[in-house]
């Protein structure tokens, strides 16, 4: 059994498509405005870093106590994990001012840069050595900074440093390159 069809439920679905019909005139200028706007926004490209990323990605404090417990000829264990070797006290710094060498880094001295305690450069006094002549050894902390505001690192170097390492400015060491090379 099939019931009539009424007037006004056969003309509901044409009050409808009139309806959207009229909206979508309303609107059609807006949406030409839009697309143009769209057209003429600057498309924002991401810069690449001006300078080398770090060679290691964030590390949990955890594994910075673990490097921070390295021992090495002569060093006692305390437990302390200096502020600068940490993610928050990296962070802390705006990154132009921030340490550029990390605990377990491998680096040789600077051979032109003048000794601290010497009038001589690093290149002389290692060139007078017969065992490890260009200084290579590991970053154990940070110790702070100097008056300059320059980061001073405690390093360990066979045949140069004492038994736990000595202090050395930023500006004394370079990052050693070669993968190879066992302190």
């Amino acid at each position: 059994m099939t019931q009539p069809v009424s007037a006004p439920a056969q003309a509901a679905p044409d009050i409808a498509a009139l309806i959207r019909e009229a909206v979508r005139e309303a609107t059609a200028p807006l949406q030409a405005q839009i697309s143009t706007l769209q057209a003429t926004q600057p498309k924002f490209v991401k810069l690449p870093p001006t300078r080398q990323p770090s060679r290691r990605s964030y590390q949990p404090p955890e594994e910075l106590r673990v490097q921070a417990l390295k021992l090495h000829r002569g060093e006692s264990a305390t437990g302390q994990t200096r502020w600068y070797d940490t993610a928050m006290g990296r962070d802390s710094l705006p990154e132009e001012y921030r340490p550029i060498f990390r605990p377990g880094d491998i680096v040789r001295l600077n051979p032109e840069t003048v000794a601290w305690s010497d009038t001589r450069t690093w290149g002389e006094i290692l060139g007078t050595r017969k065992t490890n002549p260009l200084g290579i050894g590991e970053v154990i902390c940070t110790m702070g900074r100097t008056d300059s505001w320059e980061f001073k690192y405690k390093v360990s170097i066979p045949g140069e440093s004492s038994g736990s390492g000595n202090g050395y400015r930023e500006s004394e060491l370079l990052f050693y390159e070669d993968e190879q090379v066992a302190v």
